[in-house]
């Protein structure tokens, strides 16, 4: 799986284009079973040094079409 679709995932389920990181850890661990915590928290990292997300306080929002 991609790290584009996997953080699309938590935004088309919430049919929202503003979460909260816990939001997202919460889809991706435990609701999923996709990943564990760390994981979780390491991916989102990822996705913004790769530019695909932004932090706006505690908020992160895609920057591409989910």
């Amino acid at each position: 799986m991609s790290l584009t679709i996997t953080i699309a995932a938590p935004f088309r389920h919430a049919r929202k284009d503003l979460l909260k990181k816990n939001e997202i850890v919460y889809f991706l661990s435990f609701k999923q079973h996709w990943m564990n915590i760390d994981q979780a928290n390491i991916l989102i990292t990822r996705a913004e040094e790769e530019g695909l997300v932004t932090m706006e306080g505690d908020m992160i929002r895609p920057l591409f079409d989910v």
